[in-house]
């Protein structure tokens, strides 16, 4: 292989290595999605949290829109103060927190069999809506 050849490549797969540690993937590091249920994703796949999420639409009026799941969704995580857009990424540790504090105050929800919490059941809701 020439040198020249070998030092296209090269930077070329370095380029690519270093996109996603860039901010290319909205979804790395400590950041989700609103609408991607990552604990729950663990466990389950796409057409699952898709039942999970219709099914909760049946028990929440909230869950049958977008924009409301949305508001309801960032007023869970964020409170009333500034809230980031539906767009942006929102940090894992507060989706998380939010969803410990669900359980500790025994907002759970039993969509499908699942016995999830509120803010779970709502992403789920918010993924089948966007799917």
């Amino acid at each position: 292989m020439k040198r020249r050849h070998f030092l296209r490549i090269s930077l070329v797969g370095a380029a690519a290595a270093g996109l996603p540690i860039i901010g290319c993937d909205a979804f790395s590091g400590d950041k989700q999605h609103l609408s991607r249920p990552l604990l729950l994703s663990k466990f389950c796949d796409e057409a699952a949290i898709v039942e999970i999420g219709k099914a909760y639409q049946s028990l929440d009026p909230v869950a049958r829109d977008a924009k409301s799941l949305t508001e309801a969704l960032l007023a869970d995580i964020y409170g009333n103060g500034r809230k980031p857009s539906a767009m942006d990424a929102i940090p894992i540790k507060k989706v998380n927190e939010r969803i410990e504090r669900d359980f500790r105050e025994n907002l759970v929800v039993y969509p499908a069999g699942w016995v999830l919490s509120r803010t779970e059941a709502r992403q789920c809701a918010l993924y089948s809506l966007t799917a």
